[in-house]
């Protein structure tokens, strides 16, 4: 199957996702390690977002695509060093977990605000990164407090080996504080995003309440 059929396999999939009376859930397609011609063969099947995971590998590819009307999504963990980039060359930051990393992207972003989603972390006993909801409040003051930064809601990144049922609770957990945090935030009518579902778990995350899922393989196929 090709690039074309799998993301059509994929849109089948969001629409059938119980968000879509408040809009069909964004579609992400990963390209981490994919080629330009695999991004520009993506976005001519009507692919308008991009995630990446390392700022020295998406520079290049945001280069040879400017020609494209396309949004770039930094998925992956934040570095210090790197934030200047990130604030001048992505759309999009899902991995938002610390008040120091958003004063960054603050200062170096012009123009539009850049959107930025926090990295929830509800595991932590398995916890990689990301903010406890006993943190979240303190980091969503800090944020809302910055102009060149658009607070749009949570991204969830579970700890791998999970079964459906494991899944389940956690996306179902996620979404809970999404629901209840936009009352907490200044501009609740920006707090839109629920970021989380990958390859092999976004129907899951959509049925939970995912309106923003990043999909790597299950449109560019297996990495090579």
């Amino acid at each position: 199957m090709n690039i074309v059929a799998r993301i059509g396999e994929v849109r089948a999939q969001l629409l059938q996702s119980r968000a879509l009376p408040h809009g069909t859930p964004r579609l992400i397609a990963v390209s981490k390690t994919r080629s330009i011609e695999e991004i520009r063969c993506a976005a001519s099947a009507g692919i308008e977002d991009l995630g990446e995971n390392y700022v020295q590998d998406a520079l290049p590819k945001i280069a040879a695509t400017d020609d494209l009307e396309l949004n770039w999504h930094f998925i992956g963990r934040i570095q210090s060093n790197k934030v200047r980039d990130l604030a001048q060359h992505f759309e999009w930051i899902h991995t938002l977990d610390r008040a120091k990393v958003a004063q960054g992207l603050n200062r170096f972003r012009k123009g539009e605000p850049l959107n930025v989603c926090i990295q929830l972390d509800l595991e932590a006993g398995e916890r990689r990164y990301g903010v406890a909801p006993r943190e979240l409040g303190a980091l969503i003051r800090e944020v809302d407090s910055l102009t060149n930064l658009c607070l749009r809601g949570l991204m969830l990144m579970p700890a791998p080996g999970k079964d459906e049922a494991a899944l389940r609770a956690v996306f179902a957990q996620a979404k809970d504080i999404f629901d209840a945090t936009k009352s907490t935030v200044s501009r609740p009518e920006s707090w839109d995003t629920l970021s989380m579902g990958m390859s092999g778990d976004y129907p899951v995350a959509l049925e939970a309440g995912s309106n923003c899922v990043r999909v790597g393989s299950a449109i560019f196929g297996p990495r090579a």
